[in-house]
């Protein structure tokens, strides 16, 4: 059993090593990091993410990243497989609807982080 800080510390850890060195490599589109699991969208091709993956290895020792890629337009991330249905309709709320204003402007901030 580990201490009961471990996951805290881990997690200062990573935020300062995200911070300090994923940036520092190669500038990814977007990076979300939930502990020590991370997922980066990017734009780059597997080779070029590949050498991506050996430039951060190469920095330190002690942590080693691996990387999945899409398969069947699917990925697996915190034990959930994520995926984008074909009947996402990619439009906002309409603003004479109903909803609440909160519904409304997380609607259009999403839609505007491009997810």
């Amino acid at each position: 059993m580990g201490n009961t800080l471990s996951p805290i510390l881990a997690d200062i850890y990573m935020d300062e090593y995200q911070k300090q060195h994923l940036h520092k490599v190669n500038i990814p589109n977007k990076i979300w990091r939930y502990i020590d699991d991370i997922l980066i969208i990017t734009k780059m091709n597997k080779t070029q993410f590949d050498k991506y993956v050996y430039d951060l290895n190469k920095m330190r020792g002690t942590i080693k990243f691996t990387s999945e890629f899409e398969q069947n337009d699917q990925i697996n991330y915190l034990d959930s497989i994520w995926f984008r249905k074909d009947t996402a309709a990619d439009s906002l709320l309409n603003y004479e609807s109903s909803h609440g204003n909160p519904s409304k402007v997380t609607s259009l901030t999403i839609c505007l982080q491009g997810f």
